[in-house]
């Protein structure tokens, strides 16, 4: 059979330059397109003992065929590849536990004894607004298995405990992960999720946004106005502190708007220093200096409104510098508040575990959005030699994260997982009422 099927195919036969892979009994009235693969369906006349296969055949070059990615790798790979083949598909994946290299030299043992199996069981989803960046879904869609319980919320914290080495497997590969569909509905179900992966609290001491806390790691988003747009950032990137993950969870979605845009960043490095390339040099050299005059009190009504009282967790003045001296920041005291000066800071990173490097920043932010009686945008961001930014360098990279990024409405229940080095993320105006609430984790 695996000898027919690739002839009746047409498939060219090309030793190391190729995979095949058939899929049996799928369905005809099912649209299946693979990014960057053809998908030939083959007729049923040939005979075979299977009736509907799909033959697919790869198309990288052959030195590309001959990676040497260990079995992890092309676990996770080939799953993802089906993934993308429809719908709420269920995946049952076995992980042989461990080495990538069975040589007896390696000291790793043999695939016949002492492995672990591993099962991990979701529905890969899709959602309209979904990218394919290389082969890979962004952001993954993660839907519940129909072994969901009555008690949904703390199901879903035992299944995050199982399979958090299968998720953060995702997360890694993918950047993003929306879980859709898993029943949560209020502040504690989303706090028992973020609590159930283990993962450190950062707290969030040093960032611009009004945030309350609500219930053990969980806080409101930022609470600025409603009609302003919050640009694309990293979490906290202006100081040398930042969370590695970052939760988003919707209690309650707008009618209208309030989408949180996600965007990978290395795709934002690659076209800037492409289109703007004596920028990124300098901006790689100088690095980034934020200015930011803040208040005694919460301003609700800016989008950058959180006082020094909150920023730094405390009433009193000397306290307040000791912290932001340990996020690499120095207080300038005004007769109403005071300035932080944050910086120099790298504006680009490398991401060692990808090993690229990414638009690790919040310049787009604090040029075009850090904005209020206090502050004027252009003054909030610099070279880190304190002259100005190129207004058209900044503007084209705003364009340029508009056009790589992805919007997906929120729906009741959602949780949106981000890993904050590979990912930035934005909020677009709504109609209120509207309710996302985030945790941030080392």
């Amino acid at each position: 059979m695996s000898d027919t099927t690739p002839n009746h195919a047409g498939t060219p036969r090309k030793l190391r330059r190729n995979m095949i892979w058939i899929l049996e009994n799928v369905h005809r009235e099912i649209p299946y397109h693979l990014h960057g693969l053809q998908t030939p369906l083959l007729p049923e006349k040939f005979g075979l003992a299977f009736k509907r296969p799909i033959n697919i055949l790869v198309k990288p070059s052959g030195k590309e065929a001959r990676s040497q990615a260990g079995p992890e790798e092309k676990k996770a790979s080939f799953v993802s590849v089906i993934a993308e083949l429809g719908p709420r598909r269920t995946i049952n994946t076995k992980t042989e536990g461990g080495c990538n290299d069975r040589r007896p030299e390696k000291g790793c043992p043999p695939l016949e004894g002492g492995t672990m199996t591993v099962e991990k069981e979701f529905l890969v989803g899709q959602v309209p607004n979904q990218k394919i960046v290389g082969s890979l879904a962004f952001p993954e869609v993660l839907n519940p298995s129909d072994v969901v319980q009555e008690d949904k919320a703390k199901t879903v914290a035992e299944s995050v405990k199982e399979n958090k080495k299968f998720i953060e497997q995702i997360l890694h590969k993918n950047g993003a992960i929306l879980f859709r569909g898993f029943g949560l509905k209020t502040a504690s179900d989303f706090n028992q999720f973020v609590e159930a992966f283990g993962y450190e609290e950062l707290p969030y001491v040093g960032g611009a946004a009004p945030r309350t806390n609500v219930v053990g790691q969980v806080f409101t988003s930022n609470e600025s106005p409603p009609d302003q747009r919050i640009p694309f950032h990293h979490e906290m990137a202006q100081v040398p502190e930042y969370p590695s993950k970052v939760f988003f969870f919707c209690e309650l979605a707008s009618v209208q708007g309030g989408e949180t845009p996600v965007v990978l960043s290395h795709l934002v490095y690659e076209r800037m220093a492409k289109e703007w390339p004596e920028f990124v040099r300098d901006l790689e050299e100088k690095g980034l200096l934020y200015n930011r005059v803040l208040g005694e009190g919460d301003d609700p009504s800016s989008p950058i409104g959180r006082g020094w009282q909150s920023t730094f967790l405390t009433r009193d003045r000397e306290e307040a510098e000791k912290r932001a001296a340990k996020l690499g920041m120095k207080l300038e005291w005004l007769e109403d508040g005071v300035k932080t000066v944050s910086g120099p800071i790298p504006a680009v990173k490398v991401d060692e575990a990808h090993g690229r490097k990414v638009w690790f920043n919040s310049m787009v932010a604090a040029y075009t959005g850090w904005e209020d009686s206090r502050n004027v945008p252009e003054k909030a961001v610099t070279f880190g030699d304190g002259t100005p930014l190129p207004r058209e360098a900044v503007l084209a990279c705003l364009k340029i994260l508009t056009e790589e990024s992805v919007s997906e409405p929120w729906q009741e229940g959602d949780v949106l997982l981000l890993d904050n080095i590979q990912v930035q993320h934005a909020r677009k105006p709504f109609v209120p009422p509207r309710r996302v609430l985030a945790a941030l984790t080392k």
